[in-house]
């Protein structure tokens, strides 16, 4: 009887980390060649997928998610 309970625990833990790993995988983002021009400065021009975060844009085009939030913002 011990054995199918330790069983069902493994068995339990397995599908919850299987799970999980699935609900926080990030998606790739594709970093656009699309540019914009503005008083001089140059800003991407990324249209948001699904399943993408502030953070997973911030990592493609390497700035912060607080500057992201900042230029969005404006």
């Amino acid at each position: 009887m011990r054995i199918f309970t330790r069983i069902k625990s493994i068995l339990l833990m397995i599908s919850l980390l299987n799970c999980t790993s699935t609900l926080f995988s990030q998606v790739l983002v594709e970093r656009s060649k699309d540019k914009v021009i503005i008083s001089g400065v140059a800003y991407y021009i990324h249209q948001v997928k699904k399943g993408e975060t502030a953070y997973s844009v911030s990592k493609a085009y390497g700035i912060t998610v607080g500057k992201i939030l900042r230029l969005y913002t404006v």
